[in-house]
């Protein structure tokens, strides 16, 4: 079983977003810097790429990951009823 994370920090804004995959991942981005884009720039209209808007949204002290993981180890724990804390001790980021 794979996801992908999706971090954002930006502007006071902190999110931690699981998808099912990359492109999910990748719209739910694109969704958060278009709800934010008027507030930052005004009537100022965003480039027309995705890539290149995201790059024009955020600042140089601001980020966002994105990052594929595989949680079977996690699943094969919480399916053997590991204790929650141990849950994440097997997610790995590759």
């Amino acid at each position: 079983m794979h996801a992908t994370v999706l971090v954002i920090l930006c502007e006071g804004h902190k999110s931690l977003t699981v998808c099912g995959d990359e492109a999910q991942a990748w719209s739910e981005l694109i969704a958060f810097v278009d709800s934010q884009w008027t507030a930052r720039f005004g009537p100022a209209l965003p480039p027309h790429d995705e890539a290149q808007r995201v790059r024009s949204f955020f600042r140089a002290d601001e980020h966002y990951l994105l990052a594929s993981t595989d949680l079977s180890k996690m699943a094969e724990r919480m399916n053997e009823g590991a204790p929650a804390k141990d849950w994440f001790e097997t997610l790995r980021l590759r």
